[in-house]
């Protein structure tokens, strides 16, 4: 006998009321509590309120330090601190994720001071994966990890589909990073540019949108400089934060321009009044370095480069090198 579709159709419906198939709703996370931490070991995702996050903060932190309130007494992050703020900033976006707390066999903390403090500080609610109970023996392997940094979470989410080798993917995050930082100097109520780049701080949410916008100009100066040497003189010089950022700028301003400019600064030869010749001068110059620890002289060097590529956008020539704190156009 034939098998048809709706007998087919028939016999699922009585199959469906012969099984008795029933929907529970999911239920509400259950909030932390005090009885929760000081009962039998456990591990669950619980709620934790801003308020409680504190409590926790001042009574159960586990090696408060002398002078250093409970919850930066490990890694000495203040309540200042940038990775504190990226915290905080995440929570209030709605970019923050379940993760493991800890707490010992006495109740004591042991892992999520920061995380806590920043629960406190958003003032939002948020859902932890919490441990209670656990062996204080067991931070001596989970708490030594290095900590993941942008590169490593930018290259994970987006810049693996930019079609960027992974050795890449540090100067990209570089380029970005300083085209942002920048780029909110402008609008900055700080007149120092040292200072603007030390307090800058962001989201990962708004970090992800600004390199998703710039992506052409951050992959075309991440790539401009691939070349080990050029005519025996090095191209590591070139591959330095200032050069990097001044071509992502051009880039943004003219495409066209910047890639003509950046090869002129690769191979030289041009006349001494040409802004590429310049700019190629004070970075084989060396002078000033580019270390992160004298921010003032890389800052200074790098303002240089940015009046060259400016006069070279505006198609003038250069006799005397001033400065500027963004590049004219952009």
């Amino acid at each position: 006998m034939a098998y048809s579709w709706k007998s087919a159709t028939t016999d699922c419906e009585k199959m469906k009321l012969k099984t008795n198939i029933t929907r529970v709703a999911k239920t509400k996370a259950t909030k932390l509590t005090d009885k929760i931490i000081d009962g039998p070991r456990s591990v669950d995702i619980l709620d934790i309120t801003p308020k409680f996050a504190m409590g926790v903060l001042e009574k159960r932190n586990s090696t408060p330090a002398e002078k250093v309130p409970a919850f930066t007494n490990r890694n000495l992050r203040g309540k200042a601190n940038k990775k504190t703020s990226l915290l905080i900033l995440d929570i209030k976006q709605n970019e923050f994720y379940p993760s493991l707390i800890k707490f010992s066999t006495e109740g004591a903390l042991l892992d999520g001071q920061h995380r806590l403090f920043a629960i406190s500080q958003a003032g939002k609610t948020c859902q932890m994966i919490v441990e209670t109970g656990a062996n204080p023996a067991s931070m001596v392997k989970t708490d030594i990890g290095i900590g993941r940094t942008d590169r490593d979470v930018f290259g994970l989410d987006f810049l693996q589909h930019w079609n960027l080798v992974p050795k890449l993917w540090a100067k990209a995050t570089q380029i970005g990073k300083g085209m942002m930082c920048l780029s909110t100097f402008k609008t900055s109520k700080t007149k120092n540019l040292v200072n603007h780049q030390k307090k800058w701080n962001d989201s990962f949410k708004n970090k992800k949108r600004f390199f998703h916008k710039n992506k052409k100009h951050i992959i075309f100066a991440a790539s401009a400089i691939s070349k080990t040497a050029v005519d025996g003189v090095r191209m590591q010089p070139f591959k330095s934060f200032g050069p990097l950022v001044t071509f992502a700028f051009m880039h943004k301003i003219n495409a066209a321009k910047a890639k003509m400019f950046a090869l002129k600064v690769i191979t030289g030869g041009e006349p001494k009044t040409c802004p590429s010749s310049k700019f190629r001068e004070i970075i084989l110059s060396g002078a000033g370095g580019e270390t992160l620890s004298n921010r003032e002289i890389r800052n200074e060097k790098m303002q240089k480069l940015f009046f060259c590529a400016d006069r070279y956008l505006k198609g003038k020539s250069v006799s005397k090198v001033s400065k500027l704190e963004t590049i004219k156009g952009e």
